[in-house]
């Protein structure tokens, strides 16, 4: 199954990045929304089955070692979070102090 963009890519100035990659992905998408009905016109599955289980790249050990790394640095964000919480607090404690003697 060969596809062929119907037109050429519509992109003014070569040098604009953006755009460029803006008409590539545009062309790419009517291509592939091309082939997936052709694929249907010729009624051959394009689709992976529901059962169907791939190998993992990595290893259930080294996804659970970057699953515990990105927990202890939560927890360590959060600890900060509450260390900053409490000195807002003991200066708020302290001036209201200040500001409640003076009176």
């Amino acid at each position: 199954l060969d596809i062929v963009a119907g037109e050429a890519l519509n992109c003014t100035d070569v040098h604009d990045d953006l755009a460029r990659e803006l008409a590539f992905y545009e062309q790419a998408l009517a291509s592939v929304k091309d082939g997936r009905e052709r694929l249907k016109a010729m009624n051959t599955p394009w689709k992976r089955p529901e059962d169907f289980f791939c190998e993992m790249i990595k290893s259930d050990a080294h996804m659970a070692r970057v699953k515990d790394k990105l927990l202890f640095e939560q927890k360590k964000m959060e600890a900060f979070e509450q260390r900053k919480a409490k000195q807002t607090q003991r200066k708020f404690a302290k001036a209201a102090k200040q500001s409640s003697e003076k009176e």
